[in-house]
């Protein structure tokens, strides 16, 4: 840091009094010109070196080429072959723009923009003499004895058509970002940008994206490179600037205050003149206003017609709105649905790889062709699926007991039991592993072979049965009638999610994930293994992810062949009874009537809910016992599940549009629309206030517009006092060997 400057040896012409400041490359003095007393300020170089003859004779060069511009601090004269070498300006009585902020505070929005004007005026001049300025900020800005701002410092300044021997860095927080860049090439669009950061910080009292976190993150980086970098990082990721919670709130005003702070300079005014054009529309605009106030009397005389075709308006406009907010919801609910989808595909396809895996394992392969290889098992598979197996009276069951009983097995039902056991393991460790609540498998035949259940106490009721009519067996869309002959059925060849079905045993609505057994030659089917999970397990689709009664997702079945979609997941069928569904003495229970339901929604239905906004559905769950919560009118969007064919669809018969699993979001009208309704009976109230206030109000508006006038605020010609450098006018311009302070 440097100490207090010496005075520089005496000048031919002029006594010297008192340093007005420092800068990156030399001092300014307060000097008097020995003839005609005439005050003046001299700016003397730090050194010779050939930096700062280049600086000298530039900014000496463009300062005599601008002479003529009253907006431009005047070049006096040049002293280059002086030691120091020095260059002697007019000087400008009340200080630079930076200590008259540091004195005044933010300044009044119409003082702030007198100012700006004047300075958008002075580059427009400068830029048309082929100038850029490139530094352009507060400390730079003088003031005259009327306050009136006049360009000064044009040490960084480029010519348009200039190769510059070295870049022209501006000041931090009044820098363009792109301008932070070392081989950056000038552009008129950096002076546009500061005289945005100069006109916010002349309203706010600090440059814009300035911040103590900002600037404690540029002291930390090293070197100048890595200053800059993180500078264009703190301007390009923070919000856009505002001056929209100035207490005086001007949308024009602030329009260009973010348009000249654009990080993207493409989106910045091109040109000084382009400001003043957008700062003349703003001031014409606001001299419109009394007429515009005027005009508030033709409502008061034409009150009655008006209050016709407002009526007529404000239901066009609630009719627009909602519908608007509607559609806003449908889509909203869409993505809700595809999001839903694609996690939904991405858990089923984990438990497609873990059954996968599990049908692989040489312990199960083995326990099941053992079990298989039983003379009760190869006797049940010699019979037709027309032989009721669960009938006592019948001599077929004492034959499925026997198999049940049989050592090799019951050795099939302990390894489910423990590889059951595992998985409900890895699912205390990991909540989002796959939730099975069975496994059990099916020979070639049909014939069920073992199983294990999550529940201990329950004892499987199905081995030894026929179950090759079931969708994991065959991949249908739906379960075949039980006595379907087993030359008629074909067996999945790949993984299958199965048809909702509900359990022999446990009376559960499941889906069951299959996949194919082989044999050991690797091409023949022996059967299949199926891990069954509750509908309600699924991560994305239980309760407690969905905690809004208002906008919930359904899991819709669209393979049955009845013309349509079942649902197979709702909020309705939650553990929880409807609060009038309750249990009765001699009535079923609420939990078997909603184990029962499983209404259908229509295929032109479900198809509409992929892509019209416009559909009112209507819950079919409204009208089930206890349903009443889910009447009304609800925005619902559809999305079909991704998953592969287990079984190839029938020959010539095409794909249908839903085809699957669909997952449906809906979301009740009511709620989405009802902001919509609430302001539209908080309109009409006041409305009728708004008759009432008008009348009290025209007198006051008529006194008012008769004596507006759009006066030119002029700035005060008062003095500024002297005021210690404070970091507003010490924040220093970058150069080549860094930032210097002073």
């Amino acid at each position: 840091m440097r100490g207090e400057p010496r005075r520089p040896p005496s000048i031919a012409g002029y006594v010297l009094h008192t340093p007005l400041g420092r800068g990156a490359y030399g001092e300014v003095w307060l000097g008097e010109n020995r003839t005609t007393k005439r005050q003046v300020a001299v700016k003397f170089l730090h050194s010779r070196n050939a930096l700062d003859w280049w600086l000298l004779d530039g900014e000496t060069e463009k300062l005599a080429f601008l002479a003529a511009d009253r907006r431009v601090v005047q070049l006096l004269d040049v002293g280059r072959d002086a030691d120091p070498p020095f260059f002697v300006m007019e000087y400008v009585s009340r200080g630079s723009l930076a200590r008259h902020l540091e004195a005044e505070g933010p300044l009044p929005v119409e003082r702030a923009v007198a100012i700006f004007e004047e300075l958008a005026l002075g580059l427009m001049q400068v830029h048309a003499k082929g100038i850029l300025h490139c530094d352009l900020k507060p400390s730079n800005v003088l003031l005259d004895d009327e306050l009136r701002p006049r360009l000064a410092d044009f040490g960084q300044s480029r010519l348009t058509d200039e190769k510059a021997p070295g870049p022209a860095l501006g000041t931090m927080f009044f820098m363009a970002p792109e301008q932070a860049v070392s081989a950056a090439v000038p552009d008129a669009r950096w002076d546009v940008y500061a005289l945005g950061a100069v006109l916010f910080t002349m309203l706010e009292g600090r440059p814009p994206h300035q911040s103590d976190e900002a600037m404690t993150a540029l002291r930390a980086e090293p070197d100048r490179t890595r200053r800059l970098a993180r500078y264009r990082q703190i301007v390009t990721a923070r919000a856009p600037v505002s001056t929209r919670k100035h207490d005086r709130p001007d949308k024009a005003l602030n329009d260009i205050v973010e348009r000249c702070l654009a990080v993207d300079p493409r989106a910045r005014f091109a040109t000084a003149q382009e400001v003043l054009g957008a700062l003349r529309r703003r001031q014409q605009a606001r001299g419109r206003r009394p007429m515009l106030l005027l005009g508030g009397l033709g409502p008061l005389l034409l009150l009655a017609v008006a209050a016709v075709f407002g009526v007529r308006g404000y239901r066009q406009a609630t009719a627009q709105s909602a519908d608007a907010i509607r559609q806003r919801a449908f889509e909203s609910n869409k993505f809700a649905a595809a999001f839903i989808a694609r996690s939904l595909e991405n858990e089923i396809r984990r438990y497609f790889d873990v059954v996968t895996d599990e049908a692989r394992r040489p312990v199960f392969l083995a326990a099941f062709r053992a079990a298989m290889t039983t003379p009760e098992r190869l006797r049940l598979g010699a019979l037709g699926p027309d032989r009721d197996r669960s009938d006592p009276a019948d001599p077929v069951a004492k034959l499925v007991a026997a198999f049940r009983a049989h050592p090799q097995r019951a050795a099939l039902d302990a390894y489910f039991r423990e590889r059951l056991a595992a998985h409900l393991g890895h699912v205390r460790e990991d909540p989002k592993a796959p939730r099975f609540v069975s496994i059990f498998a099916i020979d070639a035949a049909g014939t069920h072979l073992g199983a294990a259940y999550s529940e201990p106490e329950v004892r499987t009721r199905s081995v030894g049965r026929y179950y090759a009519w079931r969708s994991y067996f065959h991949g249908g869309a739906q379960d075949l009638p039980h006595a379907t002959p087993l030359d008629r059925i074909r067996a999945i060849s790949g993984p299958n999610l199965s048809a909702p079905f509900r359990s022999t045993t446990t009376k559960d609505w499941r889906v069951g994930v299959s996949v194919p057994i082989p044999e050991p030659d690797g091409k023949t089917f022996a059967g299949v293994l199926v891990f069954s999970v509750d509908i309600g397990n699924f991560d994305f689709l239980t309760v407690a992810n969905q905690p809004h009664a208002d906008r919930f997702a359904v899991l819709v079945d669209a393979r049955p062949a009845e013309g349509g979609g079942r649902i197979t997941l709702h909020p309705y069928f939650a553990d929880v009874a409807p609060a009038d569904l309750v249990d009765r003495p001699g009535e079923p229970s609420a939990a078997s009537v909603r184990a029962s339901v499983r209404p259908v929604i229509d295929r032109e239905t479900l198809v509409r809910m992929t892509r019209d906004w416009r559909l009112g559905y209507r819950d079919p769950l409204a009208s089930a016992p206890g349903g009443e919560a889910f009447a009304g009118v609800w925005i619902a969007a559809a999305q079909p599940l991704a998953l592969p064919r287990a079984a190839p669809l029938p020959s010539g018969q095409p794909a249908r549009e839903l085809e699957g699993l669909v997952v449906l979001v809906q979301e009740r009208a009511g709620a989405a629309t009802g902001p919509v309704n609430e302001l539209g009976r908080r309109l009409v109230a006041e409305g009728v206030l708004a008759v009432v206030a008008i009348g009290l109000t025209v007198a006051a508006l008529w006194f008012w517009v008769l004596r507006e006038r759009v006066r030119p605020e002029r700035l005060p010609a008062r003095k500024t006092p002297a005021a210690s450098p404070r970091p507003l006018r010490d924040r220093s311009t970058l150069s080549e060997s860094g930032p210097s302070h002073g």
